[in-house]
């Protein structure tokens, strides 16, 4: 007789199938990163107002630093979405958040990606990419038997 596992229900099985564990991983900890990145926020904002805290911030030469780091990295980020979505366009309202919410757009766009993938591969590349990678390796000479 097999040992029988742990019962899974169907939207298990279902979540399974479609959201493969990394794919879930990644969800999960950018969902988690965003409520806590929130609730800070939140917290701040009852402390101090965000435009005084942005001029004490900008007048310190740390601050300033970190301002200048976090923009560059938003960059970088912002010129991935435009890759991943094939046109300055389909990622213009894209740029625009992470212009005004930083990383609170970066992670929205993650967790909307990883809802959306069936690889965690796709979560970072475009689709256009991994079809036209899949098309060439079912073609090439080592694919054939």
């Amino acid at each position: 007789m097999l040992a029988a596992g742990p019962r899974r229900s169907a939207s298990q099985h279902r979540t399974e199938a479609v959201m493969p564990k990394p794919v879930r991983i990644l969800a999960t900890m950018s969902m988690l990163i965003l409520i806590v990145f929130i609730a800070l926020i939140v917290r701040a904002s009852m402390e101090k107002n965000i435009g005084a805290a942005v001029a004490e911030l900008v007048a310190d030469g740390w601050g300033l630093v970190t301002l200048v780091d976090l923009y560059a990295g938003l960059f970088i980020i912002a010129v991935w979405v435009t890759f991943v979505e094939g046109s300055l366009r389909r990622s213009f309202w894209w740029i625009v958040a992470l212009i005004f919410l930083g990383n609170l757009a970066t992670l929205a766009y993650i967790i909307r990606r990883a809802l959306r993938a069936e690889t965690i591969e796709e979560v970072f590349m475009p689709r256009r990419l991994l079809v036209k990678r899949e098309a060439n390796r079912s073609t090439s000479p080592a694919a054939t038997p």
